[in-house]
């Protein structure tokens, strides 16, 4: 499978670096090209091809957020997705971009970002409310929800047969995916803090993984979640 293309347009050199450095640790997504100012953004679009226009909207005047959304336009295979930090920016960025923009908070955690890249390059918009399959505020919070293995109406995987885990680490590992807490989890499962914790770790050494952003996104892949209903 092909990485997903990502050209991120930020001012600060320093900003640049760190989404970059966020995103080259992730597998499956590739940072090909950076812009400092919105002047260049169209002919990176135009000659590199990009599958998502990661834009840091914060970081531009209006003309230049102006500029990125008509490149935006202009080439509808590249996919918009919109770093902001408050609600003004984003209904900015909503009025001039095209409607499948995905804007995303800045207090956005890392695995988001990556789910955000994610679906921004399939043509998915993400939505912070349902992405870790959190329900709406009027359902009961994750921890108080049943715990799935799989996501509803998903098939089996073909490793399934196989799997490395055990009944009680997956149930842990979807309650990660789902953004509880240890104290969440373990208040859930009635089981202490430090269990949780020792689970954690024993589930990035089975898996070979090295961070939550890295468990999230094995969940997604093993459907034990569903980042979309």
């Amino acid at each position: 499978m092909e990485s997903i293309r990502v050209l991120i347009v930020e001012e600060f050199p320093l900003f640049r670096l760190g989404l970059r450095s966020l995103l080259r640790g992730v597998g499956g997504i590739s940072v090909i090209a950076e812009a400092g100012a919105a002047l260049q953004v169209r002919d990176l679009v135009e000659a590199l091809v990009p599958d998502v226009l990661l834009v840091d909207i914060d970081s531009l005047s209006r003309e230049e957020v102006d500029l990125v959304a008509a490149a935006a336009r202009d080439f509808p295979g590249t996919k918009c997705l919109a770093l902001s930090s408050g609600a003004e920016r984003e209904q900015m960025c909503r009025a001039v971009f095209p409607d499948s923009v995905t804007i995303l908070s800045k207090h956005a955690t890392e695995a988001e970002l990556e789910l955000a890249v994610r679906l921004a390059s399939a043509g998915r918009r993400y939505d912070a409310r349902t992405a870790w399959g959190r329900p709406p505020a009027a359902d009961p919070p994750a921890e108080d929800r049943p715990i799935r293995t799989q996501a509803h109406g998903a098939r089996p995987t073909d490793g399934a047969a196989h799997d490395p885990l055990t009944l009680r680490q997956r149930e842990i590992l979807v309650l990660i995916a789902r953004g509880v807490p240890n104290k969440g989890i373990a208040s859930r499962l009635g089981i202490s803090i430090k269990t949780v914790e020792t689970h954690r770790l024993q589930l990035m050494k089975r898996l070979d993984i090295h961070d939550t952003a890295g468990l999230v996104c094995y969940a997604i892949r093993k459907r034990m979640i569903d980042p979309t209903s």
